[in-house]
């Protein structure tokens, strides 16, 4: 067992925990002994239902989850959602839909647990991406969103700093419900970035929530990919580039797309 606070009997609250990730990690961390309170729009056992990007929801939401725990000492944003776009369009209601669900959500969750947070000296986690370090084609809200997370993160480790630790969680790919669309229309960044297993992400996550690291990756090998990221970033998104236009190149055109080629605006390769 990682050195770093207990887990037992800690007050947890995971946004995102019907699906994917938040899911896995809601199930493990009440193994490890926390008393844990799920936020989702979706309907789940122990799950409140609440959409992050609304304000009165999310209050009532964090609110009656504190009331229930008698406090809060973890908040888990790991609320998210993601397709594939066109950065050179007019972004549109569901682009917009990206940057509020994945940025204002966690705002939005922890200035209402903020309260509870600081009077335990506590933690939050916010679930970011190894996109918005190494940055792919067609994904441009996505990349962006967990980008401005992770710099939030870092903006109210500062203000609030030493009363409350704050993580930037960094995922690999993780083969969840979030990317139903993208492969829906043959689109996919699987075959192209690290790909860790939804166990060992929810472990690594638990594991932040015992450590309170400033930063913690899903893997070692999605680390090593993003420290390589930071140190050459042109040439590792160069090659990234070219393998995901190998990889699409075997695949029908996705609707996102078909529009820029009609118009002849996108370049073929």
């Amino acid at each position: 067992m990682s050195r770093g606070v207990r887990l037992t009997g800690r007050r947890i609250i995971v946004t995102g925990a019907a699906s994917g990730l938040g899911a896995a990690a809601f199930r493990m961390l009440r193994e490890s002994g926390s008393r844990v309170v799920g936020i989702d729009i979706q309907q789940a056992e122990d799950v409140l239902l609440a959409d992050v990007t609304e304000p009165a929801q999310v209050r009532l939401s964090v609110a009656r989850a504190a009331d229930s725990l008698g406090g809060v000492d973890v908040l888990v944003n790991a609320a998210g959602i993601g397709w594939a776009h066109s950065a050179g369009r007019e972004p549109g209601e569901d682009v917009r839909r990206i940057f509020e669900v994945n940025f204002f959500g966690p705002w939005n969750t922890t200035a209402f647990a903020l309260p509870w947070l600081l009077e335990a000296h506590g933690h939050v986690i916010n679930v970011a991406s190894g996109i918005a370090v190494l940055a792919m084609p067609f994904g441009a809200a996505y990349s962006a969103s967990k980008r401005a997370l992770t710099a939030y993160s870092d903006v109210l480790r500062l203000e609030y700093g030493p009363r409350l630790a704050v993580t930037a969680f960094f995922p690999g790919y993780l083969d969840t419900p979030i990317h139903s669309r993208n492969l829906e229309q043959g689109y996919t960044v699987g075959n192209v970035i690290p790909q860790d297993s939804l166990h060992g992400a929810a472990r690594a996550l638990v594991r932040a929530c015992r450590t309170r690291p400033r930063n913690a990756s899903s893997s070692v090998r999605t680390d090593l990919v993003m420290r390589a990221g930071r140190i050459w970033p042109g040439p590792l998104e160069r090659a990234m580039r070219a393998r995901l236009l190998k990889d699409m190149a075997t695949r029908p055109l996705p609707d996102f797309l078909a529009a820029d080629r009609a118009l002849g605006e996108r370049n073929p390769g």
